[in-house]
Parts: C-alpha cells; structure tokens; sequence
C-alpha cells in the first residue's frame, strides 16, 4: 500500500491496494510436479488489483530489461486471469488473504486490463502493445506500457 499513490499516477488508475506475486501455475486435479499442466514453481504475476469489476494487472521490468518478450509474458497472463477468474475455468487453491485471493472469488469480475512498468523501453514496444489491443476480446484491455525511474 506504501506506492499505490505512486503506482495509480503511473497507471491511471485509483486502486486502494495492490498485492504482490501472484502464482500462475495451472495444476490437475491438485497441486503437484506430477499435476502441473504448464508453467508453476515461481511463475507469478508481478501486481495486480481489483477494482470493481476489473481486475488490472501490471507486469514489471527493471534495470536494463528492455526485451520485447515481455508482451507474450503479458498476454499470457492476461488470457489466464480472465479463463480463471471471469470464466470461473478453476480457483485459487489457496483462500489467503495475503495474495487477495478473496478478490478474486468474489463475484462479478468482468474484465482484465494489462499493463508493463519497466525502467527502459524497447524501441518497438509501443507500437507492439498497439497490437496486443487487437486481441479480440473486448474483455481483456492491453492498457498501456509505462516507463518508470527508479526511487
């Protein structure tokens, strides 16, 4: 809560919290190596908040990663919090309330929207996330890639 000022300026949002890490992994049946369908482990979506019927997810890049991979990262995780989340495809197999995960089971969520923060931009980025915004699904918003100076 201590940057949400700072985080909403960069977005142009108004989030009242943002939580941290949030795991992407997709598991059969329960969670295990044996179970996993792809990724898991550490792989986790950097922030994200919820805001009435959205849920905004920011992607961060720090120091001198400016690669362009991080868009296929970011529609990644945008496709997966909305299969999860909007279309109730599977649940958190955790209820805790550090992650929010309360947020996300609450009913209602009716979009995602993406967004990246990193230090450096790649030349191209703009003009790829342009892309990204043709996705086609009206529910899911590639927002905007935002450069950032370090504190």
């Amino acid at each position: 809560a201590e940057h949400a000022a700072e985080l909403n300026a960069l977005l142009g949002i108004q989030a009242e919290f943002f939580f941290r890490q949030l795991p992407v992994g997709l598991f059969f049946d329960k969670k295990s190596d044996a179970n996993r369908l792809f990724t898991g482990r550490k792989s986790a979506l950097d922030l994200w908040t919820r805001i009435d019927d959205t849920i905004h997810i920011i992607e961060l890049k720090a120091n001198d990663n400016k690669s362009i991979g991080v868009l296929s990262e970011l529609f990644f995780y945008a496709c997966f919090i909305y299969d999860m989340y909007k279309l109730k495809l599977a649940a958190p197999c955790s209820k805790s309330d550090l992650r929010g995960y309360d947020k996300l089971t609450e009913p209602g969520i009716e979009r995602v929207c993406a967004y990246i923060l990193r230090m450096q931009k790649h030349p191209q980025l703009d003009q790829a996330f342009a892309e990204l915004k043709k996705c086609g699904n009206p529910s899911i918003c590639f927002e905007r890639a935002v450069e950032y100076k370090a504190p």
